[in-house]
């Protein structure tokens, strides 16, 4: 029988999904002077919009069909771009802090005045997909869910070329790689459904669930000749050919690993497609 070996990886990048506008209640709190302190909305300003039939449209008896409210949700912001966050509210905070919800240290701000939009600009970089803008000041809370994208289409998937070398799991490390995954992210991956050439025999990322795993493999709990994504001491989970879909459960480096024998890697062969969708609306 031959033996796993391990991945030497490739980053690129890839897909695009909606932006979710959180609920637009108006809410109020007294200040230190007394008077009335109210966040109403967090929007995206000057930013890439995702395609939409009906946004896109020149005919004149479609066009008023794109609402701002829809024009809103399509808006994304590109990576390692400047992002225009308008904050709208009325009144004065001492102190207002502002969590972009990438994993970046928060901002907090003093004596905030707010007279319709109060603007911030914020690069995000990393890990494209969803994030939750966090605002909160005089016990106000306002957060808006936003995309994170690639230019020109917004996808939003992080797309890594995995090869087999001689360890049996692989750090996703190369110029411009995204940062650790923290705790509470939700990750779906998915695979090309391409196979791993483990000796002689040839699997796709599900492995080969017609055998027992020997208790000398790395992961004797997963199946033989499969992939299997890690993310610190959590316990590791199972690639599939499919999604895969996992919610992290400590904060630590994402790993691609395959379940082979560490002495029987050098004759690993072949190349899988991963696509990496991460989600951090509920990171910590």
């Amino acid at each position: 029988m031959a033996n796993g070996k391990h991945a030497g990886l490739r980053v690129r990048k890839y897909l695009g999904l909606p932006a979710i506008v959180a609920s637009m209640l108006l809410l109020q709190a007294c200040n230190d002077t007394g008077t009335v302190f109210t966040i109403s909305k967090i929007e995206l300003g000057n930013t890439e919009r995702l395609a939409n039939p009906i946004c896109d449209s020149r005919d004149p008896q479609v066009q008023p069909s794109c609402t701002p409210e829809l024009y809103q949700s399509l808006l994304y912001a590109p990576l390692d771009k400047a992002s225009l966050i308008n904050v709208f509210g009325v009144g004065t905070c001492s102190e207002v802090i502002v969590d972009y919800g990438d994993g970046t240290p928060r901002e907090t701000y003093q004596n905030v005045t707010f007279r319709g939009s109060w603007q911030r600009t914020h690069t995000y970089s990393g890990w494209p997909g969803h994030k939750l803008i966090r605002v909160t000041g005089c016990g106000i809370e306002r957060t808006r869910q936003i995309l994170v994208g690639h230019i020109p289409d917004g996808r939003a998937t992080y797309v890594l070329g995995f090869t087999p070398n001689t360890s049996v799991c692989n750090f996703i490390t190369s110029p411009g790689s995204p940062p650790p995954l923290r705790k509470g992210t939700v990750v779906r991956i998915e695979t090309d459904g391409s196979k791993i050439k483990y000796g002689l025999p040839e699997f796709d990322a599900s492995g080969d669930s017609s055998q027992v795993t020997p208790p000398d493999y790395p992961f004797p709990g997963h199946k033989v000749f499969s992939l299997v994504y890690r993310v610190g001491t959590a316990p590791p989970i199972q690639g599939e050919a499919g999604p895969v879909v996992f919610r992290v459960a400590q904060t630590a480096p994402l790993e691609i690993c395959v379940n082979d024998h560490a002495r029987l890697l050098g004759d690993n062969r072949g190349k899988v497609r991963l696509e990496i969708t991460v989600n951090e609306s509920s990171a910590e």
